[in-house]
């Protein structure tokens, strides 16, 4: 399927878990010429703990994270690769209603963002039921609402040129899906 992907000018979105990322990092490097957009950035899965928002632990768990980084690192060293910042309460549930939850996904997204480079992330806010399952995957049921969630994205990238902060809330997802262009 991989291979009529190329020969047809697909793309290919990629939703897996931490463990499978090496594994999509050697398909891709096969079939180096589909873009591969990986969604919701890499699916760390409550790096914090329990979903549960009277769970005060700020420590990240870092076995868990580490899985996750090596299979990250191996796809961002693939040039057709790009990362979807989205559904972050899966990673960081109850992320918008503590403040400390909110630092320790900003430095994970910004982490991210560090691995790939500005030109292949982008901002999605996956909002297709409502603030909190599109935010945590029903893992919470608790949300930010979709100007809130922009707004407290685009805080962590105040530091970020212009240029590049159009980069990651539109250009990069025109640029892959390929919005606006001419089909023959």
């Amino acid at each position: 399927a991989w291979g009529h992907g190329e020969q047809h000018n697909l793309s290919f979105d990629l939703q897996c878990a931490p463990e499978q990322l090496q594994a999509a990092a050697a398909l891709c490097t096969k079939y180096h010429n589909t873009p591969v957009c990986i969604d919701h950035l890499g699916k760390p899965r409550m790096v914090l703990g329990a979903a549960d928002l009277s769970n005060e632990n700020v420590i990240l768990d870092d076995t868990a994270l580490e899985v996750w980084r090596t299979g990250l690192h191996a796809m961002a060293k693939l040039p057709q690769v790009y990362i979807k910042i989205s559904m972050l309460g899966w990673a960081v549930p109850g992320w918008c209603v503590k403040p400390e939850r909110e630092m320790v996904l900003r430095d994970l997204v910004r982490e991210v963002v560090g691995m790939f480079g500005v030109e292949r992330c982008m901002v999605a806010s996956n909002w297709h039921t409502n603030a909190a399952a599109s935010d945590a995957d029903f893992l919470s049921d608790v949300g930010p609402s979709a100007s809130v969630l922009v707004s407290k994205i685009a805080s962590w990238f105040q530091d970020y040129h212009e240029d590049d902060l159009s980069l990651l809330f539109a250009r990069n997802a025109k640029k892959f899906y390929r919005v606006n262009e001419t089909v023959d």
